[in-house]
């Protein structure tokens, strides 16, 4: 039978199952469960739990429940859904209230658990009795020691009569209650007569030997042969708690490193670094650079990305750093940087681009660029043209300079600078006087020169030398005069004749001596004399001959006109180069003709009119350029009176105007394609530049004879002369209106002419 409360709990159980049975009402609800006709009947009803009216046993359900469900009472429910304390069909676990101490409680009595007296006692279970005939009343029923020995009265299966059963209380006593060895196995006494042997734990004890708790764990593990437990040692890694202490273990690492001092495993703390990883996230590591910095408030370390510099490395792959500057640029796809190579200085290599390194320059101004620009040869040297008193060095692009006449005149008076002028005595042959004067004293004269400020010793032969440069002349010049001038202390000397030497030497004078100057042959070139000494009188004394300037003319193959002043008779001091007054100084002027000057006439001169464009005009003794009506002039000359090895130095273009109408522009060109004279017209007229080689602006009115000369118009004539080819000029009008002499005008002086000047 149910007690009150187990019926209570199978009211609920059974109401709608919304709630599991229990006696209080407070199990969780459930939806695992199945309708009562699941439960399959217990006939025999061994559980001693079945209901009243159906006879279906609790007990004996589990093959027809599914799940984990059990049969409770005719009912498919989770095996804990009563409260703890109760039974099946949430009957109480226990007797209610307690039983006497020498009662059991039977909970498998019929209406539910209740208490029943024990054998040799008498009662209700909760109040019970010793029966007066109880074998253990005396002597503890011959059992023993009643601290070891339990005796109860047991009835006597034939007689009914009571018996006492001994029973050893605690057998853990003895034997260690057969539970085997006391140091593996330890054995409870957890009733009267009943142990429970368990192996012991070693790690329960001092840690098992393992060591420090902190450090060491100990583990129990079953012995394979004795089935007993010993223990397992193995040291704590600390970075299994809490990563160690060492922080999130996102961002900090823990590694477990040996204790020297307790064997044990100590954490060892480090920031990781997020590089290490896929590169820190900052993409292709040949590309980015991945540093790991601190975090300013975390602490831990942060990838920090940059973009990698090729250039860093190699130069790129640039080359040489000298030579190739290498410049990190962003890649407009990839967004890394990608190297880009310039050529430090372009001019390394074929020259720049600027062309031929023997006529242009290229300069390096900055990284990569370099700068062209024409090959300056008048800077050195004149260009080779010669002394610039006498030539003009004219630049030209890709070319070598044209060396023009810088003279107005082929024919000059020219100073040759004086290079040395000293003196030299017998008494001290090895010696050379470069003094503030020159001194001449014949042989075996005797005198003491003494006035201020050149007192000097004259006691001995005394002979001077002077040298002129003549380098500066062209081989071709030709020297018509020449004149040497002397000047003479007038306080001094001893009147007498000056004999003008030309010494045949190669040495420069400046290094003669007595010694040498003595055994020289001279060409004598003629005297003058040296008298009328007054005193502070400057004397001039002027020797001018044509053996003066046949010696000048020779020389000029040498570069330098060497001259020796020596006397049979006069005594006397002449001012030097080294005289602070240069008025004084010993002077050569030459009267030098450098070049030739060949005047010729045009050999065709044609006019074309674009009022008249098909028209081969006659040819007139003047002609008219009109920019107006489009009449120009044709010119043609040669050099058939010019030398085959001539160095043509200058050219010039005269052209006469024999009438001017209006301010007007004449611009001369050159013909760049061959024409005929004979069929020229307007249409057919030849292309020309374009580029002026000459241009003049004429007043109205005037009627003059024009000398024109450009480096452009001389540069074309020597191109043309050159190649063997005539001269051939356009003259033509940009505004106005002029009339120009042809070959047969009336005047000589209006003939056009071209003056070649050659050496």
């Amino acid at each position: 039978m149910f007690s009150w409360m187990g019926r209570v709990g199978l009211v609920f159980c059974m109401v709608g199952l919304v709630a599991a049975c229990n006696a209080d009402g407070d199990a969780p609800l459930t939806d695992d469960h199945q309708e009562p006709t699941s439960c399959t009947s217990d006939e025999d009803c061994d559980s001693g739990l079945c209901l009243a009216d159906t006879q279906v046993c609790a007990a004996t359900c589990e093959d027809t429940c599914n799940g984990d469900l059990v049969c409770t009472e005719g009912h498919c429910l989770p095996s804990d859904y009563c409260d703890e304390g109760f039974g099946p069909g949430c009957a109480p676990a226990t007797c209610e209230p307690g039983c006497h101490a020498d009662a059991t409680c039977n909970l498998e009595a019929e209406g539910g658990p209740s208490c029943a007296c024990n054998p040799g006692f008498e009662g209700d279970g909760l109040d019970c009795t010793i029966v007066e005939d109880n074998p253990c009343l005396e002597d503890n029923g011959g059992c023993g020691d009643p601290e070891l020995v339990q005796c109860d009265a047991i009835e006597d299966g034939e007689g009914g009569e009571l018996a006492a059963q001994c029973t050893t209380i605690n057998p853990c006593l003895e034997d260690n209650g057969g539970c085997g060895d006391a140091a593996f196995f330890a054995c409870t006494n957890t009733a009267v007569g009943e142990a429970e042997c368990s192996a012991i734990d070693p790690c329960l004890t001092d840690n098992g030997g393992c060591g420090v708790p902190e450090y060491f764990q100990c583990d129990a593990l079953e012995d394979a042969e004795g089935g007993h437990l010993v223990a397992e040692c193995s040291v704590i890694d600390p970075c299994l708690s809490e990563n160690g202490g060492c922080g999130v273990p996102e961002y900090f690492q823990c590694d477990a490193i040996e204790d020297i001092e307790s064997g044990g495993l100590l954490a060892e703390c480090s920031a990781i670094d997020p590089c290490l990883s896929d590169n820190g996230g900052c993409g292709v590591p040949e590309y980015f650079q991945c540093d790991a910095i601190e975090d300013a408030e975390g602490g831990h370390l942060v990838a920090e990305c940059s973009a990698i510099d090729p250039c860093l490395t190699d130069n790129g792959g640039c080359g040489d750093p000298l030579l190739v500057q290498c410049d990190a640029i962003e890649d407009a796809e990839g967004g890394h940087l990608v190297a880009e190579c310039t050529t430090i200085n372009p001019c390394l290599e074929d020259n720049g681009g600027c062309g031929d390194p023997a006529f242009f320059t290229c300069t390096n101004t900055e990284v990569g660029v370099g700068e062209c620009a024409d090959m300056d040869f008048c800077a050195n040297d004149n260009g080779g043209c010669g002394d610039p008193a006498f030539y003009a060095c004219i630049p030209r692009a890709g070319e070598l300079p044209l060396c023009r006449l810088a003279l107005a005149s082929c024919t000059f008076d020219y100073q040759p600078p004086l290079t040395h002028d000293v003196f030299v005595r017998s008494t001290l042959p090895d010696e050379t006087f470069d003094l503030e004067f020159l001194a001449l004293n014949p042989r075996d004269s005797s005198a003491q020169l003494d006035f201020e400020p050149y007192p000097h010793d004259m006691s001995s032969t005394h002979r001077s030398f002077l040298q002129y440069d003549l380098s500066s002349l062209s081989p071709g010049a030709t020297i018509h005069n020449a004149a040497l001038y002397l000047y003479v202390f007038g306080n001094v000397g001893d009147p007498g004749f000056l004999e003008i030497k030309v010494p045949t030497s190669t040495r420069d004078v400046g290094a003669f001596t007595w010694q040498n100057a003595l055994y020289l042959s001279y060409e004598n070139l003629g005297r003058t004399s040296v008298s009328g000494f007054t005193d502070g009188v400057i004397l001039e004394n002027i020797f001018e001959r044509l053996s003066l300037a046949g010696a000048s003319q020779r020389a000029i193959e040498q570069g330098a006109l060497k001259l020796a002043l020596i006397s049979q008779t006069a005594t006397t001091m002449f001012f030097s180069s080294e005289h602070p007054e240069e008025a004084y100084h010993p002077r050569l002027e030459l009267e030098v003709q450098m070049c030739l000057e060949q005047s010729n006439a045009p050999r065709r001169d044609v006019s074309v009119s674009a009022s008249q464009p098909d028209t081969v005009m006659s040819v007139p003794d003047y002609h008219v350029v009109d920019a107006s009506e489009g009449d120009e002039l044709y010119l043609r000359f040669d050099f058939w009176a010019v030398p085959d090895d001539a160095r043509i130095v200058d050219v010039r273009l005269k052209l006469a105007t024999d009438s001017v109408q209006g301010e007007t522009s004449v611009m001369v060109d050159a013909i760049t394609e061959s024409w005929d004279p004979d069929t020229l017209t307007y249409n057919t007229r030849p292309a020309t530049s374009g580029v002026p080689l000459l241009s003049a602006t004429l007043a109205d009115g005037s009627q003059e004879v024009m000398t024109w000369e450009s480096d452009a118009f001389f540069a074309h004539v020597l191109e043309r002369y050159e190649a063997g080819e005539t001269v051939d000029l356009r003259v033509s009008a940009l505004q106005g209106s002029a009339v120009f002499g042809g070959r047969a005008a009336s005047s000589t002086l209006q003939i056009p002419r071209l003056t070649i000047v050659y050496e």
